[in-house]
C-alpha cells in the first residue's frame, strides 16, 4: 500500500517531534509548537503559571537540560539524552551520591512489560524520579553507589498555548479544518475534520 502524501507529512512531523522533551510548559512545547507552525499558520499565546484556567492552575515552567544516573565507574545506566522517557516529567533538580537502597524508591518500571519504560509525572508534588525497563532494574547493582544528576529548572514562567486552535486550509476536494493540535505528555494528537462537500 503506497502512503499517500499526508501520511508522509504524518511521518516526518513525527519523527521530528517525538525526541522533543515536552511536558506541560517548558521550551520543549514552544519547540514542538515551532515545528506545528511550519505546517499551518496559529497564533501562540503564552499563559503565566499562577492563572486560575476554571479548576486548573497553570503551574511553574519546568525545563531540563539533562539527567542520568551513573554507576560507580561513571557509566550512565539510566540516561535522559538516551531516551526522555526515562525521566519523571517535573523532576527536580538533583545531585547526589547515593546507595541502591536509597535510589531504588525513586526508580518505576513495569515489571509485566520488561523492556518498556514506564511514563510518569509529579507536577504538583515536588519530587523526582527515573523510569526504565524492568531488565534495567534487574541489571543494577544491589551493593553499588550512584550518581544522580537531574539539571532542571522548575519555576514561575508561563505555558504556551495554541490559539485560535483551528485554521481552514484548502483541499484537493474539500476544505481541510484543523481543529485542534493537542500537546501532552509524550502524545499529540491532531485531530481533524473535512467540511464541505467534494467539488
Amino acid at each position: 500500500m503506497t502512503e499517500t502524501p499526508i501520511l508522509q507529512l504524518a511521518g516526518q512531523l513525527l519523527q521530528r517531534l517525538f525526541p522533543i522533551c515536552r511536558s506541560i510548559t517548558g521550551d520543549g512545547v514552544r519547540e514542538t509548537l515551532a515545528v506545528l507552525r511550519e505546517q499551518v499558520e496559529f497564533d501562540v499565546r503564552e499563559v503565566p503559571s499562577g492563572t486560575a484556567c476554571y479548576d486548573w492552575i497553570v503551574p511553574d515552567e519546568w525545563n531540563v537540560r539533562d539527567a542520568f544516573i551513573a554507576d560507580a565507574s561513571g557509566k550512565r545506566v539510566v540516561d535522559f539524552k538516551a531516551n526522555n522517557v526515562h525521566l519523571v516529567s517535573y523532576s527536580i533538580p538533583v545531585e547526589a551520591e547515593m546507595t541502591f537502597e536509597e535510589l531504588a524508591p525513586h526508580l518505576h518500571t513495569l515489571p509485566d512489560l520488561p523492556d518498556a519504560i514506564p511514563y510518569r509525572t509529579s507536577y504538583y508534588n515536588r519530587n523526582w524520579g527515573f523510569c526504565l525497563t524492568q531488565r534495567q532494574m534487574d541489571a543494577l547493582d544491589r551493593q553499588g553507589r550512584y550518581h544522580v544528576r537531574i539539571d532542571s529548572d522548575l519555576e514561575p514562567g508561563s505555558r504556551p498555548t495554541a490559539n485560535p486552535g483551528w485554521q481552514e486550509l484548502p483541499g484537493r476536494n474539500s476544505w481541510f479544518r484543523l481543529t485542534a493540535a493537542i500537546l501532552r505528555w509524550q502524545t499529540i494528537t491532531f485531530r481533524a475534520s473535512f467540511c464541505g462537500a467534494c467539488s
